[in-house]
């Protein structure tokens, strides 16, 4: 992945951010898309790379359009984008894909494509159980994106993940900026039976000591099933 991003940008280019993934100087979302799929290709894993996309559609939108590939779009237009996109890329899911007062866009969103992608809300529903009600009752979104320090404590936490899961939404427990080295939120995805971690790129330690828990979690379980055969 390094040698073909050195290799089609600018060498800085592969110099890492703060969760340890790539920043690739483009705004142009397939260009990127097209990059991992090569890298994909020739490491053998084309056919079993999946796309999860953190919009975070709040930053990109200016005066009620959301400006993409330096073109202003309204959110109903902002729907036709993203569909096109997921008929293109084997993308997994949306989270975020328009600010957290365009409820709206995400009902339109989910009208298109929610019955095959998941629409994951964030900064609409900052892992808090009211919001989470209120949404699910306009049906805006059929994901959670689960970060415990969010709504603060492990009780709430607990609480609006088992409205999701009830509901039927994917689950993703994620990582936050300023990440330190503890481990709790693999564990949280794991004894929860969440869908996904997103814990950052395998770069930095703060990033792989969580990947490196679920590896211990997986062999502590492996070994519990051997012995319960």
């Amino acid at each position: 992945m390094r040698a073909n991003i050195g290799k089609k940008f600018d060498v800085r280019a592969t110099n890492v951010g703060e969760s340890g993934g790539f920043a690739i100087p483009t705004k142009d979302v397939r260009v990127v898309m097209d990059t991992l799929l090569e890298s994909a290709k020739e490491l053998g894993y084309e056919k079993q790379i999946k796309f999860g996309i953190v919009v975070a559609a709040s930053h990109i939108r200016k005066k009620g359009l959301y400006h993409v590939e330096d073109k202003p779009l309204t959110h109903r237009q902002m729907v036709n984008y993203y569909a096109n996109l997921v008929a293109d890329y084997p993308i997994s899911l949306l989270e975020d894909p328009f600010a957290e007062d365009e409820i709206q866009g995400f009902q339109g969103l989910m009208s298109r494509i929610g019955n095959t992608h998941p629409i994951v809300g964030d900064d609409l529903l900052v892992s808090n159980p009211t919001r989470i009600k209120r949404v699910l009752d306009l049906k805006a979104c059929n994901g959670l994106n689960v970060k415990p320090n969010q709504v603060g404590t492990v009780t709430e936490t607990l609480e609006a993940m088992s409205l999701a899961r009830d509901a039927k939404w994917t689950l993703v427990v994620s990582d936050r900026a300023g990440e330190t080295e503890d481990t709790f939120i693999t564990d949280l995805a794991v004894g929860a039976n969440a869908h996904y971690l997103k814990a950052g790129s395998l770069s930095r330690m703060e990033r792989v000591a969580k990947y490196n828990r679920l590896l211990r979690i997986e062999e502590e379980l492996g070994k519990k099933a051997v012995l319960v055969r």
